[in-house]
């Protein structure tokens, strides 16, 4: 019912709603309530959005961190757990090895800032690494179903030394590059 009340004195007065030029004085009364308003230049920023923009920061920064630290991580860590299921000779071999390995990643590391094709080269030596890790996986299945199979044992032995040969091969390209 309010409804029907509103229309209709919507329609009796007709003409005072199509008007498109304000009353007068009505630009004077807008432009005393903005004199009262009181501008402040700065704006009040609460101390808590500081705390959340640094946690948002810090928490980029570390997933970051993270992202690149395991990407580093897994190449440096690639087959050190299969000389733990291996007779004492050849788990001393397989560590000799992937010590050997560690080092030569953490080197070349080191140099792929300083070249201008250094993460290309990274990224060769980590799907080299990965291939050669494929190899391990199938191994070590192998050596699970026979343990102490000698066979076993040294095609993983020979495929460390592969490993570091690669690794040694990819060394070499970033010194032929300082030359």
């Amino acid at each position: 019912m309010t409804m029907d009340r509103l229309q209709q004195y919507m329609h009796n007065h007709r003409e005072a709603f199509d008007d498109a030029v304000p009353d007068k004085g009505h630009f004077d009364r807008f432009e005393d309530r903005l004199k009262r308003i009181q501008f402040q230049g700065k704006v009040h920023i609460s101390p808590w959005l500081y705390v959340q923009i640094a946690a948002v920061f810090l928490l980029l920064l570390g997933v970051s961190f993270f992202l690149i630290y395991s990407d580093k991580n897994q190449l440096l860590s690639s087959n050190y757990h299969a000389s733990l299921v291996l007779p004492g000779d050849a788990a001393e071999a397989i560590a000799y090895y992937d010590d050997q390995a560690n080092n030569t990643i953490r080197e070349m590391y080191l140099w792929a800032g300083q070249y201008p094709n250094g993460n290309e080269i990274i990224q060769t030596a980590q799907q080299e690494i990965n291939a050669l890790d494929a190899n391990v996986s199938e191994l070590q299945k192998a050596l699970h179903e026979s343990p102490n199979d000698e066979r076993i044992i040294a095609a993983m032995i020979q495929n460390q030394q592969m490993k570091n040969d690669v690794l040694s091969n990819i060394k070499s390209r970033f010194t032929q590059y300082n030359r």
